[in-house]
């Protein structure tokens, strides 16, 4: 069984400055395109839009600019008062294709100064039940939990050396669920209708990979800040390829 992407996040790093954010400037020119929506408020500004079949978050903050891709959940008919039945969360089917957009959009929004360049990979499998998560996690990371546990997790990180630079590896395997409300507008208060309609259990792999900040830190400039970004994105390439033996022995 393949994994799939819940989501992607790609956050570049730099000494605060003085003044207000904007999260317009960089998804204009990322996108050339204006956002669907764009909030703009004291130390955060916010753009998201559908950008071919992804949904794009564009966040910046003082020092910070964070840049994440989700699938598009479907639009829902409903008819008449009923609610609709409940479909599946949507997630990205090919993490491969994921990791290749959040380069190329992440690039076009790289400017001087960056200090440190983080990027997390969450991704998941979908089991029929609660028992055939833990079997799953099991499998993928070689445990012999009992088949009745739930809520299971491991994380450890793992740094190394990559293109000179130190980098962390956090990796996080875990059972969940992910819950699907249905919740009826209309009145002054929720309606009767309201309700947990489904619950899909899971196995998820979050993957963080970041390089690690010194005192000494140097500011990078576009280029060098581009095959950093290439480093990290390759390197998570070949973790999510080997798996978890893999990853122990890299």
């Amino acid at each position: 069984m393949d994994w799939l992407a819940d989501n992607l996040t790609c956050v570049l790093f730099t000494k605060p400055q003085h003044g207000a954010v904007d999260a317009l400037q960089p998804w204009l020119k990322a996108f050339s395109s204006s956002p669907m929506n764009f909030q703009n408020q004291p130390g955060l500004s916010r753009a998201e839009g559908v950008v071919g079949d992804l949904r794009v978050q564009l966040i910046a903050q003082p020092g910070r600019l964070e840049l994440a891709l989700m699938a598009v959940e479907p639009e829902v008919a409903v008819l008449g008062n009923a609610l609709p039945p409940p479909t599946v969360p949507q997630a990205i089917p090919k993490w491969e294709d994921a990791l290749v957009v959040i380069e190329q959009y992440a690039r076009k929004i790289i400017e001087d100064g960056v200090v440190r360049i983080g990027l997390v990979v969450n991704l998941l499998q979908r089991a029929e039940s609660a028992l055939n998560a833990t079997a799953l996690f099991n499998q993928h990371t070689r445990c012999e939990l009992p088949r009745d546990a739930t809520e299971v997790a491991i994380q450890f990180n793992r740094t190394k050396m990559l293109s000179g630079r130190k980098i962390n590896r956090l990796a996080r395997w875990a059972t969940g669920a992910q819950q699907v409300l249905q919740l009826q507008v209309g009145g002054a208060v929720p309606s009767p209708n309201s309700r947990i309609a489904a619950v899909f259990h899971v196995v998820t792999w979050q993957l963080d990979i970041n390089t690690v900040m010194t005192q000494s830190s140097p500011e990078l400039d576009t280029a060098q800040s581009g095959n950093v970004l290439a480093a990290l994105v390759q390197e998570a390439r070949t973790i999510i390829s080997a798996g978890y033996d893999g990853f122990l022995s890299s």
